[in-house]
């Protein structure tokens, strides 16, 4: 199975629990990942950047 297939597959499997996570959890996990992207976006889009060379 290809690296990007078995992301896929683990990411499905990955919905089954966050189904029954609460909103508030939900919203919470979702404003750390925000603030890890703005806290390190200096990076990505030089490692964006560094793809597309």
């Amino acid at each position: 199975m290809t690296d990007i297939a078995e992301q896929i597959k683990k990411a499905k499997a990955a919905t089954v629990g966050m189904a029954i996570l609460s909103t508030e959890t939900k919203n919470n996990a979702l404003a750390c990942m925000a603030d890890a992207l703005d806290s390190s976006h200096a990076r990505v889009i030089d490692a964006n950047r560094k793809d597309l060379e």
